[in-house]
């Protein structure tokens, strides 16, 4: 398994994510962004081989159902 660690802005950009969310969703359509998001996350973590190359953006970064992962 690979250690993440979250940057401050990543950190805050999650916080924002959500903010905007309940602003124009309400709190519980912004709790399942949020939830899907950290899933996601915790799924490029737990399998980091998982997605297709896209190396043409950046060495070793790959795609998987719209989220990129960068080495």
């Amino acid at each position: 398994m690979l250690n993440i660690h979250q940057q401050v802005k990543a950190k805050e950009d999650l916080i924002n994510i959500w903010r905007y969310s309940y602003g124009e969703h309400g709190e519980l359509q912004a709790d399942k962004y949020y939830d899907k998001l950290i899933v996601g996350m915790d799924t490029i973590r737990d399998n980091p081989n998982i997605g297709v190359s896209c190396d043409h953006i950046h060495k070793g970064c790959s795609s998987s159902d719209g989220l990129l992962k960068n080495p």
